[in-house]
């Protein structure tokens, strides 16, 4: 489990006031200020609820439910630190001072990997979850590629309703490593197709309403890919899905 430190809010409180920005009016100030301290309070509030529980002693008889809260919490930390880490991380590529660690990766691994992050949040909001992998190798920074996708993924959970469709698919052409999450959710409004990439932008459609963040992700993701030297667009209909996808450069290393 990730352990929340006071350093972790004390960096994420300085990354946020750099977001604003210096000369950002008062009410985008307030407005964003707002939405951070919502969505970091929701995990934290219910983590300490769990807490509270255990010492009125409320699941000394009843180990199972016990479990199932523990992991529940357990998903509600992690939560909050990719919260954190989505504001530190854009701190860093506004600075310049993200380096990328390109290596060749297991592209089986990186695909299973990311699924593994959302297996109980998919199981809990009734998301199919599959992957179609037909390259071996990926040449990229796997922990910031990761990044990328967990970022996607995440986003189509959130889009998704019960029962519906998450793929993510990576193969390879002459020129790129491709990689595509797909979903069936509720699709992206056409006027915010535009301007998804764009930091603090949300979409509408979102039906799982804990998963969402401060829409930093696909800002984050769009630099990263940049990064690699790539590219990424979005392409969507309104209820019938949509579909993200990555591509970058094959690079002639042995």
């Amino acid at each position: 489990m990730n352990v929340v430190t006071y350093d972790s809010f004390e960096n994420s409180t300085v990354a946020t006031e750099r977001l604003i920005g210096k000369h950002a009016n008062n009410s985008l100030q307030q407005d964003y200020i707002a939405m951070v301290t919502h969505d970091l309070r929701t995990p934290l509030t219910n983590v300490r609820g769990f807490l509270e529980l255990i010492a009125m002693g409320v699941y000394k008889d009843n180990p199972k439910l016990l479990k199932e809260q523990a992991q529940q919490a357990e998903r509600n930390i992690d939560r909050l630190m990719r919260l954190i880490g989505d504001l530190l991380c854009a701190e860093k590529l506004l600075d310049g001072r993200l380096n990328l660690n390109a290596s060749w990766i297991d592209a089986h691994d990186l695909a299973n990997c990311s699924l593994e992050q959302f297996k109980f949040v998919a199981q809990r909001a009734g998301i199919q979850m599959s992957s179609q992998v037909s390259t071996d190798r990926i040449f990229a920074d796997k922990d910031r590629l990761m990044q990328v996708l967990i970022n996607l993924i995440s986003n189509s959970i959130v889009a998704t309703p019960k029962n519906g469709v998450i793929s993510l698919n990576i193969h390879k052409t002459d020129e790129h490593f491709v990689l595509e999450v797909v979903d069936s959710g509720k699709g992206i409004p056409s006027t915010m197709l535009s301007k998804i990439f764009e930091r603090f932008e949300q979409s509408d459609c979102a039906t799982n309403e804990s998963e969402s963040g401060f829409g930093l992700g696909l800002a984050i993701s769009k630099a990263l890919v940049e990064a690699h030297g790539g590219t990424i667009c979005v392409s969507s209909a309104q209820n019938f899905g949509s579909k993200f996808k990555v591509k970058l450069p094959v690079q002639n290393k042995a």
